[in-house]
């Protein structure tokens, strides 16, 4: 098994080497039945604290071009990076290269062979994840899973 430094120095070494990438959708029935949309406000207020906003971006942004090429799409990761107010490097420890290397770390995207599959729906956040969160969002979780618990 690969510990966590070398996972992510392999993560950062092939985005080095695929700077201009094919970016899929990351399909999985369970997360897309029970997760929330990239976009939703569930994420901005849980899973933000825990991936930081330039993680939370891209998945938006790669969202975005998913609902309009749901095959997928390429892109040019100092593009991206610029788009996202990252800067425009091209170095293995950029913004955007951590960025991305945050999602893989987190389970957001994957790198598949010659491409990345990313998530568009994400999970509830998990449990071991959520002591990240600061009291005054586990509070605002627990309610809302209570909500949630009540229309069912």
């Amino acid at each position: 098994m690969m510990e966590s430094g070398d996972r992510r120095r392999a993560t950062l070494d092939w985005l080095v080497g695929n700077p201009v990438m094919a970016v899929r959708p990351w399909r999985d029935e369970v997360v897309e039945a029970q997760g929330f949309d990239a976009r939703h406000v569930y994420v901005e207020t849980f899973w933000l604290p825990v991936l930081g906003p330039s993680a939370v971006l891209a998945l938006r942004r790669f969202a975005d071009w998913m609902d309009s090429r749901p095959v997928g799409v390429e892109v040019d990761l100092v593009d991206l990076g610029a788009s996202l107010g990252l800067g425009a490097g091209t170095g293995r420890h950029t913004q955007i290269n951590r960025t991305i290397g945050r999602l893989v770390d987190f389970g957001m995207a994957r790198i598949c062979g010659d491409h990345l599959e990313v998530r568009t729906t994400l999970p509830p956040v998990p449990l071991r994840v959520r002591r990240r969160l600061p009291l005054l969002l586990l509070d605002a979780l627990d309610e809302h899973e209570l909500r949630q618990s009540s229309l069912a």
